[in-house]
Parts: C-alpha cells; structure tokens; sequence
C-alpha cells in the first residue's frame, strides 16, 4: 500500500513547513518499520519546496503494526503544532483530513483510530 501525507499549516511559511515536513520524514523513517521518502526536488529541508512537494511524505510499505507507531509520531507533532493539518492521500484516490486545531489528546487517540480504518486496518488499539 503506497499513501502519500501531506502536511500544511495556515500559520508557517513555506520554508518552516518544509523544515517540519523533513523533520517529520526524518523522525518516521527513524522510529517506524514504514519505508518513508521525499517526493524528488523536495531532499534540500531548507530549500522552499515547489507547491506540488511541499509538506509531502510518501510512504510505502506499511507492515502491520506499524500504524500504531506512525500514528504516534504523528500525535506528537500534533501536539506541539496545533495549526497542523494533515491529509492523507490512498492510492485509489480516496483522502483524509486531520486538523490539530483544537484538538486534545483524547480526540487526538479517535481520530487516528478513525484514520487506520480509513486505511483498510484497524490494528491502532
């Protein structure tokens, strides 16, 4: 399964999204089994980015259980940006919006469960 996340924020210019998203890419190839990438031209985090790879991690090869820990990584990000929004891109088309604002953690913990089922698993418990 191939899902592309792309990350955003209203309150960060472009160049701190991109610092963020390669940040983010670094912190999910180091602490899931998931096998991460960065569109190509987006490799330089402090370069801008052109619109169409900024803020973009492709992944591939989701194993099971390694949602539980990708939703972990993400959770903490969540946490101390409250003006991340992420979106998440299946294969078929089909997209999923998350927005931190105003969340808390307990509402954190649903939506990511909502989140795995909408990647055809429900192995986040």
């Amino acid at each position: 399964m191939a899902v592309k996340l792309v990350v955003s924020s209203e309150e960060l210019v472009d160049e701190d999204l991109q610092v963020l998203a390669a940040d983010l890419f670094k912190s999910i190839s180091r602490e899931t089994d998931i096998d991460a990438k960065l569109p190509e031209g987006s490799i330089n985090e402090k370069a801008k980015g052109e619109p169409i790879t900024l803020g973009v991690i492709l992944l591939y090869s989701i194993k099971f259980g390694a949602l539980a820990a990708l939703f972990g990584v993400l959770k903490s990000y969540f946490e101390r940006e409250s003006s991340l929004e992420l979106n998440i891109h299946r294969s078929d088309g089909a997209e999923l919006s998350i927005s931190a604002k105003n969340m808390r953690s307990d509402q954190i913990e649903e939506t990511f469960k909502k989140a795995s089922e909408f990647l055809g698993t429900s192995e986040y418990e």
